[in-house]
């Protein structure tokens, strides 16, 4: 049985949550499951990813008449060339590279003593911070409802997600959803001093970073008014960081973009062109359901699907975790809804791992969880040859 501890949480109760289902901890005899469930979802993900770039190799002529550059790029495809240049070259190689957020560039160069360099450093970076990503979504998992089988199911749903292929390529979501996570750990587990630095962090590594001041602002809301008198000042200060945390991320990258001669808003500004403008959300599901019945089958009405799984995603968070987790997921989905154009809109998914945490927690079936693993896998294998042929942005 699931665990519903969280189910409809108040703002305030979510660290109490936490400490309750303590006793849910893993114990000697289930760190081993645990371990070989994160594992193999990991190696599973690299298994959907080498036979859908196996399927573009011998197919690609069947899609375009000229080799794909993707092909010839390999994990350095599509965003991956961007943060190989930054992590060589830096900014003022590639106009238009400030875009990129620096987190992920700049460790990349930290440890391009690796053989192979910097570029070799961003794959390791992406394919070890997954397989981390996925051991703290099995822990928030965990925490939340008590339940090791929902926290495994949990770790599936993630690793198999079908645009986790990225997190075998040169791409920053999986050290962004490593930052996340611990975030999200630290502020509704009151590990409040992991959610700050965490939270700058990761609005160093991806725009969406930034998102992560909603659900710290709610826990935040609540530690301000803790009725420990003796530590009210310090919890104050602790509130007030959090908040601030993800929002002084950002503003470093502009700061930083100013004073290089980019421009303050520059950073934002220059994806504007290639978003298409914000628009509101669920309006913009409505075309992408358009798109993909009527007009553009193969383009944004691919995301269509995704888009309608999103939104109910969004209730299902809502209806199931604490406050602060589904106020974040409504943050993610708006901003990933809100796009002139939904291209990469199911990488999205990925900075807020914990609308699969809440699906996880649904009352799934063994036989219909395995069939939507089977699922998910065919379409991770069919949008990585689609990346590999040129017809989808990841």
């Amino acid at each position: 049985m699931t665990s519903q501890r969280g189910r409809g949480s108040d703002p305030g109760t979510v660290a109490t949550d936490v400490r309750r289902s303590s006793t849910g901890s893993p114990n000697l005899a289930d760190r081993g499951p645990d371990v070989f469930t994160v594992v193999t979802a990991w190696l599973a993900g690299r298994v959907v990813f080498v036979v859908g770039w196996f399927l573009a190799r011998v197919t690609w002529g069947a899609w375009s008449v000229t080799r794909p550059l993707q092909l010839d790029q390999g994990l350095f495809a599509w965003d991956g060339a961007w943060y190989r240049d930054l992590a060589v070259h830096g900014y003022g190689h590639t106009p238009g590279s400030i875009r990129f957020f620096p987190g992920y560039p700049l460790l990349g160069r930290f440890l391009g003593f690796l053989p192979g360099g910097p570029a070799t450093a961003l794959v390791v970076i992406a394919n070890l911070s997954f397989l981390l990503a996925l051991a703290l979504v099995l822990r928030l998992s965990r925490l939340l409802s008590g339940d090791p089988v929902v926290a495994r199911r949990a770790v599936w749903l993630v690793g198999l997600w079908p645009a986790s292929f990225v997190s075998v390529m040169a791409y920053s979501e999986p050290l962004a959803m490593v930052l996340v996570l611990v975030a999200l750990l630290g502020g509704c587990g009151r590990r409040w001093t992991w959610a700050a630095p965490a939270a700058l962090a990761a609005a160093l590594v991806r725009p969406t970073g930034v998102l992560l001041v909603v659900p710290l602002a709610v826990v935040a809301a609540r530690v301000w008014a803790g009725s420990d008198i003796g530590g009210r000042l310090r919890n104050r200060l602790t509130a007030v960081s959090m908040i601030l945390a993800a929002p002084a991320g950002a503003l470093l990258f502009a700061g930083w973009s100013w004073r290089s001669g980019h421009g303050f808003w520059e950073p934002v500004s220059v994806q504007r062109p290639l978003r298409g403008g914000f628009h509101e959300p669920l309006s913009r599901v409505l075309v992408a359901v358009w798109d993909l019945l009527v007009s553009d089958p193969l383009g944004d009405g691919l995301h269509a699907p995704f888009a309608l799984l999103l939104v109910g995603l969004v209730v299902v968070g809502w209806l199931l975790l604490p406050r602060p987790l589904a106020w974040y997921g409504v943050a993610v989905a708006a901003v990933a809804l809100g796009a002139g154009n939904l291209n990469s809109l199911e990488r999205y998914y990925l900075a807020a791992p914990t609308l699969l945490v809440g699906a996880a927690m649904l009352p799934w079936s063994r036989r219909v969880f395995a069939g939507t693993m089977v699922v998910a896998g065919a379409a991770g294998v069919g949008l990585t040859g689609l990346a590999y042929v040129g017809r989808y942005v990841p």
